[in-house]
């Protein structure tokens, strides 16, 4: 039996698992319940300092890898789309914050105009402003 190897899929050791977990809850966000976000997000294909993070049950954000600061995310609205949009770090509000510190929550199944590259099938996070962003990067749930 003779198979053509070229056809089977390579996975470089590198790469980590996105998980498919896809429960991301945007109405709960809104009230503050952040379980549904709870766990480690990355930039798959890259995944260097500023690339990966974690969130608590209690909406605290840590950069893995990064002396930066433990961020608290709160105020989460919920978008005409069903995405959510909140802010992290507590020194700011909806009247004070900038674009930089936006916090996008993207749930499985919701396209974002722009967001065309990144897979509907999954939750997504992206931070600051989904329309002026060209690079932005696309967090996904991490299996860890």
């Amino acid at each position: 039996d003779h198979r053509d190897l070229h056809s089977f899929p390579t996975r470089r050791s590198s790469d980590l698992d996105v998980k498919n977990e896809n429960i991301m809850n945007i109405d709960g966000l809104v009230k503050g319940d952040f379980s549904t976000v709870v766990g480690t997000w990355g930039v798959p294909e890259d995944q260097g300092i500023g690339n990966r993070l974690r969130i608590d049950e209690k909406g605290v954000l840590t950069w893995i890898g990064s002396r930066s600061a433990e961020r608290i995310i709160h105020d989460v609205k919920k978008n005409a789309d069903n995405s959510g949009i909140g802010i992290f770090g507590k020194e700011f509000n909806w009247e004070t914050v900038t674009p930089s510190n936006y916090i996008n929550f993207i749930p499985a199944g919701i396209a974002i105009k722009g967001e065309e590259n990144s897979d509907n099938s999954k939750d997504r996070i992206i931070f600051g402003s989904i329309e002026k962003q060209s690079d932005r990067k696309i967090f996904y749930r991490l299996d860890e």
